[in-house]
């Protein structure tokens, strides 16, 4: 078994980032003994374990072809079974979240047959208790749990994850001395000039920050991590544009435009072969 353990941290869309990454790492020859995830990020550490890291990228990838439609807002996949000429006006209090937990369930679904195979290792929120933890992955529903996020998919269960999650947890319980942390979201925080106040995007920002803040600790308590994340400097040298900022051009988690998603996949694999050696 590997001496090597994996942390990947993405909710929703910025997973795609995470796959590009570590297809590249494995490629270059990286392989891994034990993981611990976050989000949506959970099926790339699975596979990766499982030794089909690529898998995960190309997954991504023939989600781009299909118009990135996991990440539809549920309001869409609703009207679809309504007759035209009606329109919808949910009630966004009794609205469960904003994406689709049946397109999760059915993304997800290759991949529940590993559970219990691999040590992994899940950050989740019991959110009648307010318990936040690592939990092994036992059984297929856990992958489902970690992959909800704040106005993403909702709790299932009544657990969620996300990488907000991870704010107040120590480092996950990995034995390895050497882990590869790979994050979806940029690390250190950037700014994310022209969101404005608007709650969905407001929300995911302040759980991306919590997260990057997470990972600066994580770093500075233990020896032995290497972090692989979006960058400013990093994202300037792979689009080779003048006046190219990752702070405005990379996506939120709720992402839904197939071309981003297939671009972050090529800008992980970058960042990969960059860091990775």
């Amino acid at each position: 078994m590997s001496s090597r353990g994996l942390v990947v941290l993405a909710d929703g869309a910025q997973a795609a980032f995470c796959a590009g990454v570590v297809a590249q790492l494995t490629a270059s020859g990286r392989r891994w003994g034990e993981a611990a995830a976050a989000g949506l990020a959970a099926q790339v550490a699975l596979l990766a374990l499982a030794g089909e890291a690529e898998e995960a990228a190309r997954r991504f990838l023939r989600l781009a072809q299909e118009g990135a439609a996991l990440f539809r807002p549920a309001l869409a996949y609703a009207r679809e079974g309504l007759n035209e000429g009606f329109l919808l006006l949910p009630d966004p209090f009794r609205l469960s979240g904003w994406l689709s937990p049946a397109a999760l369930g059915e993304y997800l679904a290759p991949e529940t047959a590993l559970a219990g195979r691999v040590k992994l290792w899940l950050c989740t929120e019991d959110l009648a208790s307010g318990q936040r933890g690592w939990r092994e992955l036992t059984h297929g529903g856990r992958l489902s749990e970690a992959a909800a996020f704040p106005w993403g998919f909702p709790p299932a269960a009544g657990l969620w994850g996300g990488v907000g999650a991870c704010a107040e947890l120590d480092f996950p319980p990995l034995s390895s001395p050497e882990v590869d942390v790979v994050c979806g979201f940029p690390w250190p925080a950037v700014e994310r000039p022209g969101l404005g106040n608007a709650l969905l995007a407001t929300v995911q920002r302040r759980e991306e920050i919590a997260a990057a803040l997470t990972v600066t600790r994580w770093a500075g308590q233990r020896s032995g991590l290497q972090v692989f994340a979006p960058t400013q400097e990093q994202y300037a040298a792979f689009t080779r544009r003048d006046g190219a900022l990752l702070g405005v051009e990379y996506p939120l988690p709720v992402e839904h435009n197939a071309e981003l998603v297939s671009l972050m996949v090529e800008f992980g694999r970058f960042v990969g072969a960059q860091q990775g050696g």
